[in-house]
């Protein structure tokens, strides 16, 4: 009798997971118009930036364990001198054991002689970058097992930051020697890298991008506040920023996360979820584990949470494969039904607002499915902070070159006759632009309000801490 529950519960529970899913592919496909030929292809050349042998060794950390690759300044000194390193100094005055400078100047000469050997490895990026600009998106290929679980591309874009550190802290350090040709020679790199990931459609990519433009922008603002930017550099600073396409991005990563759930699902069906699961962590020999792990801590305190961890647990075990597609299906389907029509409005705090209050409470064989569903919600805030900060990008650029040709910034922005939208995408307002006694001026959002936190923060909410700023103070 207990066998005969168990299968037939296995059977009609996967039967309807699969059943789901398939339902779902079918429109997904014609709401994301899958079928399109080229879908996910963009080419502009033939070589692609992630096949340039050095690159491809670089990105996939190829070397030799003791090996320092490129990265930011700090970390390779870090790695110079090991444990004389002054770990907890900021100031780069102070960071090569033995020696101090008057100057952050002087400072900076000795960094980049330390930073010589690292040479050659940016000339033949920069030359990647030049012979190799474009690439495919990952989703043209198929998915095998092996790549989903060494997860090859991901990690190729993640690793993209370790390149654009290094150009960054090189470029903050021609700063300081008042280097601007050597300085915006660095900056290009930075940018050119920012493209490269831009091409990929996940919600990786957009990730990984949105922090390469992050770095770019910091690296823009410290130049400017040390006044090194040309007119002619600062146009193509600002031509960099209104060309970027990340709204766009963002609303294409559904539909690459879709098809790469496909491909997901296809491995389940080819292999056995099982089989999967145990390549990636041995999911079956760390069962019973997981059970003791459950009932210990229910025994602890909080039992109903437990429990449901230890549902969980078991119908992982006892219906893996409608577990599972059943819980990836949840949030794909929520895209399709309030998501892609919510972020096609204009990019603003009321849409972040609405779409986390329509994330629906689920049960708990779908948790997995709610936190992936809740993960993408708040992705929203990525693209928040990101759009915000581009504005204030080119913006600042306008003021700088105001600045060059006039001696100050001007009262208002209205001055400026920008192109660009200068409303806030946290509120209802205008980005905050103030000047201030000593010449400078300061340029912010007001970020997120105190509802927008999590309950656990909203009680240490303070709205000077949560404004998005243009101007950084993690500069070297």
């Amino acid at each position: 009798m207990l066998v005969s529950t168990f299968c037939l519960t296995r059977y009609f529970y996967n039967k309807c997971a699969w059943d789901r899913w398939d339902a779902l592919e079918v429109t997904a496909t014609e709401v994301y118009d899958l079928e399109r030929e080229n879908r996910f292809y963009e080419v502009s050349s033939e070589l692609d930036f992630f096949d340039d042998p050095f690159i491809k060794s670089n990105l996939l950390m190829l070397r030799e364990a003791d090996e320092v690759g490129m990265d930011d300044v700090r970390t390779i000194i870090m790695s110079k001198y090991e444990d004389s390193f002054p770990y907890g100094e900021k100031d780069i005055r102070m960071w090569i054991p033995g020696e101090q400078f008057e100057t952050k100047k002087e400072a900076a000469t000795s960094l980049l002689v330390l930073l010589d050997p690292f040479a050659e490895d940016a000339r033949k990026v920069a030359q990647a970058l030049q012979s190799r600009p474009t690439t495919s998106s990952s989703l043209t290929r198929e998915l095998t097992l092996e790549g989903f679980i060494t997860n090859e591309d991901g990690r190729s874009l993640m690793n993209l930051l370790g390149f654009i550190k290094f150009y960054s802290s090189r470029a903050e350090l021609h700063v300081h020697m008042e280097d601007s040709t050597a300085a915006f020679s660095d900056i290009q790199r930075c940018m050119e890298l920012s493209n490269v990931g831009s091409h990929g459609t996940s919600l990786l990519a957009f990730l990984v991008n949105t922090a390469l433009d992050a770095g770019v922008i910091d690296l823009v603002s410290f130049g400017m506040s040390h006044h090194v930017w040309s007119a002619e550099q600062l146009g193509a600073i600002e031509e960099y920023f209104v060309l970027k396409k990340t709204t766009e991005a963002f609303r294409e990563f559904p539909s690459a996360e879709f098809v790469y759930s496909q491909k997901v699902v296809k491995l389940y069906r080819k292999h056995g979820y099982t089989t999967v699961m145990v390549k990636i962590q041995g999911a079956v020999e760390g069962f019973f584990d997981e059970i003791y792990e459950a009932i210990s801590a229910s025994e602890e305190g909080e039992p109903w949470v437990d429990v449901e961890k230890l549902m969980m647990v078991a119908a992982l075990h006892v219906v893996p494969e409608g577990v599972m597609v059943n819980n990836m299906a949840i949030p794909h389907r929520h895209m399709l039904d309030v998501f892609v029509s919510a972020i096609e409005n204009d990019v603003n705090i009321r849409v972040l607002r609405d779409l986390r209050e329509n994330v629906p409470d689920l049960s708990w064989h779908e948790s997995s499915g709610e936190s992936m569903l809740e993960a993408y919600v708040n992705q929203y805030e990525t693209l928040l902070r990101a759009i915000t900060k581009q504005r204030m990008a080119i913006i600042a650029c306008r003021l700088e070159k105001s600045y060059l040709e006039n001696g100050s910034y001007p009262k208002s922005l209205d001055y400026l006759e920008l192109e660009v939208a200068v409303n806030d995408p946290f509120s209802d307002g205008s980005l905050i632009y103030q000047t201030q006694e000593d010449g400078a001026y300061s340029l912010h959002s007001i970020g997120l309000q105190q509802d927008d936190l999590s309950e656990s923060s909203r009680y240490r909410y303070d709205p000077e801490k949560e404004r998005l700023k243009f101007f950084s103070d993690t500069s070297l």
